[in-house]
């Protein structure tokens, strides 16, 4: 992908998504490619309330409006890549609360968290310098911002 100008992403012998690498990895057209692309690959909230036009999920403070969704769709899936994940120092009105659940992990040079955000469970990737500091059971603020959500409606972004 660093050396690609375009790329074609397959599944099941199907092309199901061309474009450049940062476009395919920052707007995939379906949850395949969230997952497919990435290390590890997006994190997926199924089954998502959509009322009124708004997404009612545990990674949002309150109800949001998101500007790629469809007024008709009412339940949706939602993807954010671990690195778009926000590790807080402090409560903002897009954070909500965290609890780390899972060791911190070194990838990279990064570390990578597991957290449980109300009832779903997060994969985050954060700096040497904050992940380092966290233990299992440390609470904290996260923010999801809504500019890296994906929104899949009949498994199409």
């Amino acid at each position: 992908m660093t050396l690609a100008d375009q790329i074609a992403l397959m599944k099941d012998g199907l092309i199901t998504q061309i474009g450049s690498p940062r476009e395919v990895y920052d707007h995939p057209k379906d949850a395949f490619a969230g997952f497919f692309l990435g290390n590890p690959g997006m994190n997926f909230y199924e089954n998502v309330t959509v009322r009124r036009g708004e997404v009612i999920c545990d990674i949002f403070p309150s109800p949001m409006r998101l500007p790629s969704l469809n007024g008709a769709v009412e339940r949706v899936v939602l993807g954010i890549r671990p690195e778009y994940v926000r590790i807080v120092t402090a409560q903002t009105p897009a954070a909500v609360r965290a609890k780390v659940i899972g060791s911190a992990i070194v990838t990279g040079g990064q570390y990578l968290l597991r957290l449980k955000v109300g009832s779903l469970t997060v994969r985050a990737k954060t700096s040497h310098a904050i992940g380092s500091a966290l233990q299992v059971g440390d609470e904290l603020w996260a923010e999801f911002p809504i500019e890296h959500v994906s929104v899949f409606a009949n498994n199409e972004e």
